[in-house]
Order: C-alpha cells, then structure tokens, then sequence
C-alpha cells in the first residue's frame, strides 16, 4: 500500500515552519495574557478587600 504523505519535500518545511510559527504565538499569547492577569489580580489584591478574601478558586 503506497504512503500517502511525501517525504522530504517543500510542504514538509513550510509544514514545519507553520508550526514553529504556530507554537511561537500560542507561546507570546500565554506570557501576554498570563502578564495582564498577573497586573490586575495584583491591583484587584491592593484595592478590594472582597478580592483578597476570596479564595483561589474564585480568583482564577
């Protein structure tokens, strides 16, 4: 039975490529978004006093 996929050629780089790229933007995404709820979970600790006596679970 032949292999359906083609080794070797130039969809397996650009294949490659997209993914790296792919995995570099879900990366940039996580340290982003995980920096923006870092400052307001700080603030919301600062100002709130409902906020710092929530539990984690509430908080996240």
């Amino acid at each position: 039975m032949p292999n359906a996929h083609i080794h070797g050629g130039s969809r397996d780089k650009e294949a490659d490529e997209a993914a790296w790229e792919a995995a570099r933007g879900a990366a940039v995404g996580a340290v982003r978004w995980g920096f923006y709820s870092a400052a307001l979970g700080a603030i919301g600790y600062a100002i709130s006093p409902v906020y710092r006596g929530l539990t984690i679970q509430f908080k996240v």
